[in-house]
């Protein structure tokens, strides 16, 4: 096994490409960002590098699983509700070397995955192609990132308001602004913020208000 043992808080648990710590697997409609309504398959891995006061996403139970179980069982989902769309989220799917996994799925679906963007370069760095795999990759930043990592490598950068507000760059040709679930605050704030700047768009969790997964 080449995951960490012992580990107290599933955010810290970290696969170098044998495992993975798969928290759900199941079918869905997206439930934000530029595809936003459109049905797809949904891989959730434990593991992370922030913690997020606001995070409403429970890692705490996972399995292990090989790369080639989490494919045969991707395409059993695909097999009862054929999407061809995958979408890799966690916790932050950065944080392991996905290589293997991605070879696994062999380039069956369209797969998205959903990012801090804080390991981009080291993903880049250290498992060179990876970054590249991905048809769309959105980014949440939870700490500065460079604008030309973000214009190479994010297809969109959706900002959670106001948690994150301080790290707003409309230099990307594609940002969104997402109130944190549940504030009123939240959603006048992201209002006021598109009065200056109106290139961006309103993100809504409506998978959150439809009750889905």
């Amino acid at each position: 096994m080449d995951v960490e043992k012992s580990v107290t808080d599933p955010r810290d648990v970290r696969s170098s490409g044998e495992s993975y710590p798969v928290v759900e697997m199941f079918t869905s409609v997206q439930g934000e960002g530029l595809y936003v309504g459109q049905t797809t398959h949904v891989l959730r891995l434990a593991g992370c590098n922030c913690h997020c006061p606001f995070c409403d996403t429970a890692l705490d139970k996972y399995e292990f699983m090989q790369a080639t179980d989490i494919a045969d069982a991707i395409a059993a989902l695909e097999a009862k509700f054929p999407t061809g769309r995958l979408l890799l989220t966690g916790g932050e799917p950065l944080v392991h070397n996905l290589r293997p996994l991605l070879n696994a799925l062999e380039d069956e679906y369209f797969i998205a995955v959903e990012s801090n963007g804080l390991l981009i370069e080291k993903t880049v760095k250290e498992t060179p192609g990876v970054m590249e795999r991905f048809h769309w990759v959105t980014v949440s930043p939870k700490g500065f990132i460079p604008l030309d990592v973000l214009i190479q490598y994010a297809n969109e950068v959706k900002y959670v308001i106001p948690a994150f507000e301080h790290l707003i760059d409309p230099g990307h040709f594609n940002i969104s602004f997402q109130p944190e679930f549940g504030s009123d605050a939240a959603v006048l704030r992201c209002l006021e913020l598109l009065k200056k700047h109106p290139e961006a768009r309103l993100s809504v969790q409506i998978h959150k208000f439809l009750n889905l997964r």
